[in-house]
């Protein structure tokens, strides 16, 4: 095993760099002998040696954190900016403060990776600082990378991200929908509603395929004022989240069908009659079924208009 090792670190200073990443991945393999070893290769010239070092620190694991938290403050940036992203990949809760540091560097690389970090290590101290970042760096591409690891932080994280949608920079604000986007639930849903007004399209945009896949009725209007939007695209994205929404009223109309109070169930089929997709027109002929009068009546007159809405259309394509 050590003459192996031997052969490695003599490969390590071989003038080609298809010969000193190959050694690196093989170091790998080698366990916690091998860390001192990857972090030095971590200042290589060429970048294919250096993230085969890093992505072999990363198999190593756990035994190699504490080296990786002591290059964080290695005098070459490129080595620092490498050991932050390979503690992300670790997620290990021992890197959280030195990562936490690190959002502080004087290289942007370095602060980039750092924020992705803390987001993949999902620890609450994180949130702070993170926000901090978000609100007073002055690179937009970290105030970026600040926002979208507050997504994955729980909670705290649309409070945060509510205040990037204010950033000058589009790119930030662009981020801070993708995050709120990621979140799926219905506490992202004003935040997402203030971005579709945003005076860049791509957040616009981004916006309205948030909305249709946290699927909420309440952002409904807001999305249809958005088919007037100046740009085809946020048009077509809103166009294609009310549909998903469409079919979530769809499915909510469908159990209160089966509401015990008759008038819940008429006030159902008569808003089902007012749709036109497929699914409405299924609902409301199950609904014929139903031992109330009154309410096999306005089934009755709800398909009568979804279905003549459709013929309308179908005639119109003809």
């Amino acid at each position: 095993m050590e003459m192996e090792v031997d052969s490695l670190i003599k490969e390590l200073k071989q003038d080609d760099g298809n010969i000193r990443a190959a050694a690196v991945e093989n170091l790998g393999t080698e366990g916690t002998q091998a860390v001192d070893l990857l972090i030095q290769a971590l200042k290589d010239s060429e970048w294919e040696v250096r993230y085969s070092s890093e992505l072999a620190l990363v198999e190593i694991g756990k035994p190699s954190v504490d080296a990786l938290i002591e290059a964080l403050k290695d005098n070459d940036s490129k080595v620092r900016a490498c050991s932050a992203e390979a503690l992300g990949m670790i997620m290990d809760a021992r890197a959280v403060d030195p990562l936490i540091q690190a959002l502080e560097d004087d290289c942007r690389g370095v602060r980039c990776n750092a924020a992705q970090a803390l987001g993949k290590i999902k620890d609450t101290r994180s949130i702070d600082p993170l926000f901090r970042v978000l609100t007073t760096d002055n690179d937009s591409w970290v105030r970026g990378e600040a926002a979208e690891a507050l997504a994955e932080i729980e909670d705290p994280s649309v409070r945060s991200l509510d205040e990037a949608l204010k950033d000058k920079h589009s790119f930030v604000r662009l981020q801070a929908v993708e995050a709120l986007g990621k979140i799926r639930e219905a506490r992202a849903l004003d935040p997402l509603i203030q971005a579709l007004r945003d005076n860049n399209s791509e957040v616009r945009a981004e916006a309205a395929r948030a909305l249709g896949n946290i699927n909420d009725v309440r952002a409904a209007d807001p999305l249809i004022r958005s088919l007037n939007d100046n740009n085809s695209w946020v048009r077509k994205d809103a166009a294609e989240a009310l549909v998903q929404i469409g079919k979530h009223i769809a499915e909510l109309l469908t159990e209160a069908l089966k509401d015990d109070d008759w008038t819940v169930r008429i006030a159902a089929a008569a808003t089902l009659g007012k749709l036109t997709n497929n699914r409405a027109v299924r609902f409301l002929i199950e609904s014929l079924e139903d031992n109330d009068i009154d309410f096999r009546r306005k089934a009755a007159i709800g398909l009568v208009k979804t279905l003549n809405r459709h013929k309308s259309r179908s005639s119109q394509k003809n």
